[in-house]
């Protein structure tokens, strides 16, 4: 070992630059979710939650990728891409406008999301060492209906914890760049897991991130009605408000007028006696 001389420094060596730097570079990947944990905002709860959930569906992506797009023969290929879109697509497709006004009506939408984080986690359990087999593909549609409820109700619950002061507009964005950043962090590790486990190493991998974002939700504050500080009383609604208030301000302006008026009249007669003083007036028998 070289000993340093009493006049110079000590310089540090790679591998520990390299350490310094990969923990300064995990640090800084870690410290958004660290500030999201603790933030008293519910939108940045609900963002986690979205995360895991947007995670655990690029997980899926890679998998069926692997085992049903990319790893077969061509003519393979086809069947096995035709059968996916026609018995998991056609229907999603098929089924999707028609859960929008359920999910509407349905009430608690915490429960839902709640409930369909919980259920692809244990479908993709389930799932996972069968997945070569023929129940690939109800159960990809059972995840991809799960996901489609999982979008239904983010938009909801976006409405339900935008703040004034940010507005829709940029709390859709902001999840937007959350769900893209859980995407990019998760795709390696579904890599990763493809190439030592198989198919079944990322199925397993989402289910644990859907687990995860079903345990998250637990953690989300009951939604506001939007507009509640504004909002009117139970019971009236926004044309009956404004109608009790122009009957309320119809009078005053009115009372208002008479007033101007009666003021106006009593100057004009002041002005009149002052210009013709009744000792000047003739008389007329």
């Amino acid at each position: 070992m070289r000993a340093s001389t009493p006049g110079t420094p000590n310089r540090a060596s790679f591998w520990n630059l390299l350490l310094v730097g990969l923990g300064r570079a995990a640090h800084g990947a870690v410290f958004p979710i660290q500030r999201m944990w603790r933030s008293s905002d519910p939108l940045d709860t609900y963002g986690l939650c979205h995360m895991t959930s947007v995670a655990g569906d690029a997980l899926l992506a890679v998998a069926l990728a692997d085992s049903v797009f990319f790893s077969i023969p061509v003519g393979e290929a086809k069947l096995k891409v035709a059968a996916y879109l026609a018995l998991t697509m056609l229907p999603l497709a098929l089924a999707g406008p028609l859960l929008v006004p359920l999910l509407d009506r349905a009430g608690p939408r915490r429960a839902i999301s709640l409930g369909a984080a919980a259920g692809r986690a244990a479908v993709a359990i389930y799932a996972a060492p069968r997945f070569g087999s023929v129940l690939l593909f109800p159960s990809a549609l059972i995840i991809l209906v799960l996901s489609k409820v999982h979008a239904i109700t983010k938009n909801g619950l976006t409405t339900a914890y935008a703040s004034n002061r940010d507005g829709l507009m940029r709390a859709n964005a902001r999840l937007g760049r959350i769900a893209v950043a859980g995407a990019v962090v998760a795709a390696p590790f579904g890599y990763v897991f493809l190439k030592i486990w198989g198919a079944a190493g990322p199925i397993y991998l989402a289910a644990a991130a859907y687990a995860v974002s079903a345990l998250l939700n637990l953690r989300l504050p009951h939604p506001r009605a939007a507009g509640s500080g504004s909002a009117p009383p139970a019971g009236s609604c926004c044309s009956c408000s404004r109608s009790r208030s122009a009957r309320g301000t119809l009078p005053r302006i009115g009372s208002r007028c008479l007033r101007q008026g009666a003021s106006w009249a009593d100057s004009s007669r002041t002005w009149s006696r002052r210009a013709c003083p009744p000792s000047r007036v003739r008389r007329r028998w």
